[in-house]
């Protein structure tokens, strides 16, 4: 036999047994660490960190975001009533310009009321005019009434 084989045969037995003995707790003599060359005082004072804090950590990059008061959520309005029963239409009427004028008749006090489209007349205001019905407000309401 050539003695490559025999060779190798003996590295592998060595590590077998350098394997063996580090399982079994043996341990290598330690090796003492390396001298390092002293600094003088001056040098080491000026590499020493500063004691740190999360205000450091964080840099004087970092900024908070403002604090911004959001307003309060205003209470919901409540629907506006509609009556239609207190005002009643009674008719209309044109203007030599063409411009409709409508009557109507507020039941609870007798008043009737002439009125055009966006026009105000003693606290009474036409606001829509439909096919079938005026929108009115006053008097502290909206009125919807039909033709």
């Amino acid at each position: 036999m050539s003695s490559y084989p025999k060779g190798l045969l003996l590295s592998g037995l060595g590590f077998f047994l350098l394997g063996l003995a580090l399982f079994l707790g043996a341990k290598p003599s330690p090796e003492a660490p390396p001298v390092l060359a002293e600094r003088p005082q001056g040098a080491q004072m000026q590499t020493q960190d500063p004691d740190l804090s999360v205000e450091t950590l964080s840099g004087p990059w970092f900024h908070p975001a403002p604090v911004v008061a959001v307003p309060a959520p205003q209470p919901a309005k409540a629907p506006a009533h509609i009556d239609t029963t207190s005002v009643t239409f009674l008719g209309s009427s044109t203007d030599k310009n063409g411009t409709p004028t409508y009557f109507f008749k507020n039941i609870l006090s007798g008043q009737v009321i002439l009125l055009a489209l966006g026009e105000t007349k003693r606290g009474w205001t036409l606001k829509a005019v439909d096919a079938r019905t005026f929108t009115l407000s006053g008097s502290g309401g909206i009125y919807e009434v039909s033709r």
